[in-house]
């Protein structure tokens, strides 16, 4: 049976993950646990659909820390009930991943050119969840 979304949301995460991402992508604590937050999400959204499923960039963050603690994404796969593998996208179309927190903030409420997977994801989000991703972490 799969855990419910509060759950989720509770589900306990290494103490120093946060800072680490704080420190690794140069954004504020308050940000890096509401990516941690959101990835742990996105993760519960690929264990509960049999549908492609894509992070933000953003959240891409907190998902590739998240596999440097082994132990705990070990844990967290067995507790969603599905071990969710991260297969990168080829180099030539990754985005730099060190967007400055001035440039997250200056982008807020700008459009952003999606991809169809995930326009897919933010959809799911919305129809699983029941509320539409937050933009800070989704843009």
């Amino acid at each position: 049976m799969k855990p419910t979304l509060e759950q989720v949301d509770q589900y306990e995460v290494p103490s120093f993950l946060a800072e680490r991402i704080a420190q690794i992508y140069q954004v504020p604590q308050d940000f890096a646990d509401g990516l941690i937050f959101e990835a742990k999400r996105m993760l519960y959204l690929c264990a509960i659909t049999d549908k492609s499923v894509a992070p933000s960039d953003r959240v891409d963050w907190a998902w590739h820390e998240m596999i440097m603690f082994t132990k705990f994404y070990k844990s967290y796969a067995e507790f969603l009930g599905d071990f969710i593998h991260h297969v990168p996208n080829p180099p030539e179309s990754e985005k730099d991943p060190h967007e400055t927190w001035e440039e997250i903030q200056e982008k807020l409420g700008r459009p952003r050119k999606e991809g169809e997977t995930y326009t897919q994801t933010k959809a799911l989000y919305k129809k699983e969840l029941g509320i539409d991703p937050d933009p800070l972490y989704w843009p």
